[in-house]
């Protein structure tokens, strides 16, 4: 896990100033909440299996899940504590790695799920609400950075 990603939808927006703003706003706010419970460069891991399960680890807890893919097109289902919890969305080459994209909203609830239960499981009571980075997310795409 290298950080969080962000990318412009629409073709549009792809050219503006704003679009830009926008991604740098998802991602800085969202990489400072979810290191504040330990997922962030170096320390968080997601391993990808090939027999179709990957795991998503943050210090000592492990949160299992399984993936498929087809063509560029992505879905990642949750297990655990995080059951039920689907992203469906691509995979971009990036230099040494990938990123994997959902749309922004969905991610960012992700997100905020995940730091609540991080941050319950490890004692920091830490709520954060990604919700006013919402309105920055329009026609954007949100994600992990990942490397190999």
């Amino acid at each position: 896990y290298q950080g969080v990603a962000a990318d412009v939808v629409s073709e549009n927006l792809f050219g503006s100033l704003a679009s830009k703003a926008a991604m740098g706003t998802v991602e800085s706010k969202c990489d400072e909440a979810l290191a504040k419970v330990g997922i962030k460069p170096g320390v968080a891991t997601l391993t990808f299996d090939k027999d179709y399960k990957f795991y998503f680890k943050v210090g000592k807890l492990s949160i299992p899940g399984t993936w498929t893919q087809e063509d560029d097109k992505v879905t990642i289902k949750f297990g655990k504590a995080l059951t039920f919890m689907q992203l469906d969305g691509i995979v971009k080459s990036s230099t040494g790695g990938c990123e994997v994209l959902f749309e922004a909203d969905k991610f960012l609830k992700f997100a905020e799920k995940a730091i609540a239960i991080i941050g319950n499981i490890s004692g920091n009571s830490l709520v954060s609400s990604l919700g006013s980075v919402v309105s920055n997310a329009k026609g954007l795409d949100a994600g992990f950075k990942l490397s190999k």
